[in-house]
């Protein structure tokens, strides 16, 4: 189980992942804290019926099978990591029913997954791993520690002690308010706050910041803080209050403000709103007498609602609350009920506003992210608004946690890319799992290539290489690795990546030593080391995934591209692939005989693939390959968003041969289709043996033509010369990449034009 932890941005924004070995407790503590040492042996495959699970969703339920039957992890973003500490009762485990935790044993492990300091049912195997006493389901890991962060409270009897559990895998059984799990319904977070002090740029970025830190633990896809106007009840056309015109907001009466959700959880939105007023009351607040800039707050209820008392608590400098009809003066705060004085959303060019000292990561990623997601859009006299109203209803926050749109981050396709040790394996693995669902692509049209990745810079005309490439191009010289990279369809982008990392933590890892180490015996070092390279990395959507995917726990580490040692076994590197390219390797070293795990290969892979990826362009020589026609393959750079749609090739048969020997189409395209095993030799149409005078079958029966035989034998021997004749064209072209290609349709199913790339053509067979 992953764990990872947050540290807050600074000037210059650095995340840190932290894995944690899971450890067991000494005997003595092992007895006090109630763990059992005889754990089931298997994790179930089957719930029995008495504790049969109960879900919100399919979704929902595919997290509980890949983390408690399959030993998987979930998001520290959990309901039961912040349950009430008067309650009463116990969390039970979901598949089997047995009584796990109570409730009086949770403590503040500070890292958002729930956490016991003893249990009444579980079991810790010695490698630290937690699961069911009674059905074997996976639970979590124990630690001896108290948590992350200050404020931590896992301790029994004194000594550091945690059960750190994926709430998935518990049900709670004493209140029905947490329904009957304890993961998060995507439109629970029913609480919007928001602030003003002067200009709301200052104010989104402060927010955010702590958004980024405990008690809020949210990626750049999960920022709520948004500028807008509020303090009013007035509006303006279209139910508008907008930045200028006629809708202006100070004109409204309202002021700039900053928006954020809470989560649902009433001590977890305490903390959280405790933070947000601690800063509010700690910045320097503006003198400006401009109604539109000064200090409010609006908050479920105003002055009688229950976040109240935590404003007078954080009134360090004893400021005036006042309620919202009192007079403008200095020194004043005014207090809002939020659900009578609407928030307005900002426009879009409000929104992040890039200014002297605030973060890339800021600025370019979370803007990014919220325009993606639609929570930023254009509105009031922006161009592309829809001109309806811009108030910000609590709906809106379904969009920030209701699933990643994986197409919108690559709308025509994403690149992703894994490394294990030597590529040449990594790429026939990837290869299977293209021939099968969810890819279900022919060996024409797998996409696998080799290549280096996870480093940082290049060399001359932009190239990494291998050893013996173009002098100052070495891959191990920039702390490259060696992986293979796969396309994404549009739309099929989570179940393909699913598969591809299904594959890699599955089959690419075995137990060495008590560790979990990659299967390549053979390759160590920085240029072996274990990666994985996907748009946005960490704070992406596919880090979710990788983590679904990661069944033996190993650990997972966000790559900084240098420095990033290869520990051989149980360690990956998670990169972002829009700041760490991949760098597609030589030709000689694609669809390789994959020596270096001994195992045969299919003439579908070695043969079939591999012709078409040539003839496709997908493999081009690079790196200072012999034959490399002059101004091709200098830069061998793969960007991680596709920047055409996928396309597949048009069969050899057909039309590749027709560019060639228009007056042998027929013959030729038997020559090439008879390389292939996978397909059928079709030898001529009745028709043309009629033409020859070769024996055809009529309705008297066989006949054969007078000079039959001549026939047969001036066409043996014009065909052998004229194979000669091809293969001789053939070898002449071997440095031109020729390819034809078919587009996929849009959804409007309307034909797409042909994929605009470079490729040389054959000259016609007069000008031979």
């Amino acid at each position: 189980m992953l764990r990872r932890e947050f540290v807050a941005p600074t000037l210059l924004v650095v995340v840190l992942s932290i894995q944690v070995q899971s450890e067991v407790p000494n005997d003595k503590l092992w007895d006090e804290i109630g763990a059992s040492r005889n754990c089931p042996t298997s994790y179930p495959k089957h719930c029995p019926a008495q504790g049969k699970p109960s879900f919100q969703s399919t979704s929902e339920k595919s997290l509980f099978e890949k983390v408690c039957q399959r030993a998987g992890t979930e998001s520290p973003k959990n309901r039961c990591a912040h349950v009430p500490h008067d309650h009463h009762g116990n969390f039970t485990c979901q598949c089997c029913g047995q009584p796990l935790f109570d409730v009086a044993d949770k403590c503040e492990s500070t890292t958002g997954w729930p956490s016991f300091s003893k249990t009444i049912g579980a079991c810790i195997k010695p490698t630290g791993e937690v699961v069911c006493s009674k059905c074997g389901a996976h639970l979590g890991d124990y630690f001896n520690d108290p948590g992350w962060h200050e404020g931590a409270s896992c301790y029994h009897n004194g000594v550091p002690a945690r059960f750190c559990i994926d709430g998935i895998c518990l049900k709670p059984e004493f209140d029905s308010v947490y329904g009957t799990s304890c993961t998060v319904d995507p439109c629970s977070y029913s609480d919007a706050v928001y602030f003003g002090n002067g200009p709301f740029s200052q104010t989104q970025y402060d927010f955010y910041g702590l958004e980024r830190q405990a008690p809020f633990n949210r990626n750049i896809n999960q920022i709520t803080a948004i500028a807008g106007y509020a303090g009013s009840t007035r509006e303006g056309s279209n139910q508008q209050v907008c930045y200028k015109g006629a809708s202006n907001y100070g004109q409204l009466g309202h002021a700039e403000a900053v928006q954020v959700f809470l989560d649902p959880l009433p001590d977890m939105a305490r903390d959280q709103f405790k933070t947000l007023v601690s800063k509010f009351f700690t910045t320097e607040f503006s003198n400006n007498t401009n109604p539109a800039y000064r200090s409010i707050i609006g908050i479920p209820g105003g002055m009688s609602g229950p976040y109240f008392s935590y404003i007078a608590d954080a009134n360090v400098n004893n400021l005036r609350l006042v309620s919202a009809n009192e007079q403008m003066d200095e020194g004043l705060v005014y207090i809002y009920d939020s659900n009578e004085f609407g928030f307005y959303k900002a426009e879009q060019s409000h929104q992040y506003y890039k200014q002297d000292g605030y973060s890339n990561e800021y600025t370019i990623d979370v803007k990014s992210s919220a325009m993606q997601r639609k929570y930023v859009t254009p509105t009031c006299d922006e161009e592309g608004s829809s001109g309806s109203s811009n108030k910000v209803y609590l709906d809106a926050q379904c969009s920030l946690f209701s699933g990643p749109n994986y197409n919108e981050i690559c709308p025509l396709g994403t690149n992703v890319y894994f490394g294990d040790g030597c590529f040449w394996h990594t790429q026939y693995d990837f290869y299977k799992v293209e021939r099968e669902a969810p890819f279900n692509r022919s060996p024409e049209e797998v996409t696998a290539v080799t290549g280096y990745a996870g480093g940082k810079g290049s060399g001359p005309e932009d190239q990494i290489c291998y050893h013996n490439g173009p002098r100052g191009t070495y891959y191990g010289d920039f702390d490259y690795a060696e992986a293979a990279m796969v396309k994404l369809d549009p739309g099929h982008e989570k179940e393909q990546f699913e598969a591809l990392a299904s594959k890699f933590f599955e089959e690419g890892f075995h137990v060495v030593n008590g560790k979990w180490s990659r299967w390549d015996p053979q390759d160590a070092g920085i240029e072996y080391r274990s990666i994985i390279g996907v748009p946005q990395g960490v704070e992406g959507p596919y880090f979710e995934l990788i983590q679904k995917a990661n069944i033996h726990n190993m650990t997972l580490l966000e790559g900084a591209g240098f420095g990033d040692l290869d520990y051989y076994g149980p360690t990956v590197y998670i990169y972002d692939s829009l700041k760490f390219p991949f760098y597609r390797a030589e030709q000689y070293h694609q669809f390789h005989p994959n020596w270096v795990m001994q195992r045969d290969l299919p003439n579908g892979y070695s043969m079939t693939a591999s012709r078409a990826a040539k003839i496709r362009g997908i493999i081009n020589m690079t790196c200072g390959e012999p034959g490399i026609a002059s101004g091709v393959g200098l830069s061998n750079i793969e960007p991680a968003c596709q920047s055409k749609l996928l396309v597949h090739p048009i069969p050899l048969t057909t039309t590749f041969m027709s560019h060639l020997m228009p007056t042998t189409t027929t013959f030729i395209s038997q020559l090439i289709t008879s390389v292939d095993s996978t397909s059928t030799i079709e030898m001529t149409t009745t028709q043309s043996l009629l033409d020859k005078g070769i024996t055809t079958q009529g309705p008297g029966g066989t006949t054969k033509s007078q000079n039959s035989i001549t026939y047969m034998l001036v066409g043996g021997f014009a065909g052998f010369f004229v194979i000669i004749a091809v293969l001789v064209l053939i070898l002449r072209r071997s440095k031109n990449n020729i390819a034809h290609y078919s587009t996929v349709p849009n959804d409007d199913t309307q034909d797409c034009e042909l994929e605009d790339i470079k490729m040389e053509t054959i000259e016609n067979e007069e000008e031979e």
